[in-house]
């Protein structure tokens, strides 16, 4: 970090997300380093958040698909729906066996002592196991998306930050081009920060 920049605060996501979109973002990285862009979880999300649109219509359109979605649409092309079931090399604490409402629940998730059977490739997204993800954005994306939640409500919809954030991992690119020109995008933003004169107080 050169002079007269400052490293960017960041703030910790807990968030909920259905597995096969958490399996999901671990195919984008992929693709990204297909691409040539070697990045993380963490900075994806970043720049899918930095990426994301204020308009309210486009964002109405991103939480209908992910409520309508099945299974199958969090798959890459070419993929196998079969693969995006269980997210095994990641260990800890999973959510709910499945969500079942209209909005990603962040605070309260059930347990079962027994294994669910395998849900169908049609069946709800939303339905599916979903598990706790942890990643630590810039404070800057953190308050976007809670810009991006309130943006929803003023029109008359409802959200929630787990809601947005899993309907963006739905809508992001497949090619490893854009994946990485996202990326991109989002440093550079993050450079802007950082060499952004600190506001007085």
């Amino acid at each position: 970090m050169g002079p007269g920049t400052r490293k960017e605060r960041e703030k910790q996501l807990g968030l909920l997300l259905p597995v096969p979109l958490s399996v999901r973002l671990d195919r984008l990285l992929q693709r990204a380093a297909e691409g040539g862009e070697r990045t993380s979880r963490k900075g994806l999300v970043a720049g899918l958040i930095e990426g994301a649109q204020r308009d309210t219509s486009d964002l109405h359109r991103l939480v209908r698909a992910l409520r309508t979605a099945p299974l199958r649409a969090a798959a890459l092309a070419g993929d196998e729906v079969g693969d995006y079931l269980d997210d095994e090399r990641r260990p800890g604490p999973r959510g709910s066996r499945g969500l079942g409402q209209p909005a990603l629940n962040e605070q309260v998730f059930f347990s079962r002592s027994s294994p669910d059977p395998a849900p169908a490739p049609d069946s709800p997204l939303l339905r599916a196991p979903s598990r706790r993800v942890g990643l630590a954005v810039p404070l800057a994306l953190d308050k976007k998306l809670d810009a991006l939640v309130r943006a929803v409500e003023s029109d008359g919809g409802s959200t929630s930050r787990g809601e947005l954030l899993a309907a963006l991992v739905l809508a992001a690119p497949e090619d490893p081009d854009e994946l990485v020109q996202l990326v991109a995008a989002h440093r550079r933003a993050q450079r802007r920060r950082e060499r952004a004169p600190k506001p007085r107080r």
